[in-house]
């Protein structure tokens, strides 16, 4: 059995790293077209980006796979926007 560790969830001194997926790598996660993710913002069904400067934009991947297992799990609309709610907020006691 490999217990080695994924460098994306090795703890540091703040707690787990977080990988970061730019837009492509997202569309690639979640085979989702560019214009179908932003209509996912918009109903706040998919996280917003997090802004990586003046034109670059990423999404945790933690809340990526967190919107997709939710989905897989049949998880309604209205559970996906409090999940969507809470990943997001949580963003701002990431350190």
């Amino acid at each position: 059995m490999d217990t080695q560790t994924n460098s994306t969830a090795t703890p540091t001194a703040t707690g787990p790293r977080a990988k970061m997926l730019p837009t492509r790598a997202t569309m690639d996660a979640t085979g989702f077209s560019r214009p179908y993710l932003y209509a996912l913002m918009k109903d706040g069904l998919f996280p917003r980006p997090v802004k990586w400067g003046d034109k670059f934009s990423v999404w945790p991947e933690d809340e990526v796979y967190a919107v997709i297992n939710a989905r897989v799990a049949g998880r309604s609309n209205e559970e996906l926007r409090q999940l969507v709610a809470e990943l997001t907020d949580a963003r701002s006691t990431r350190i």
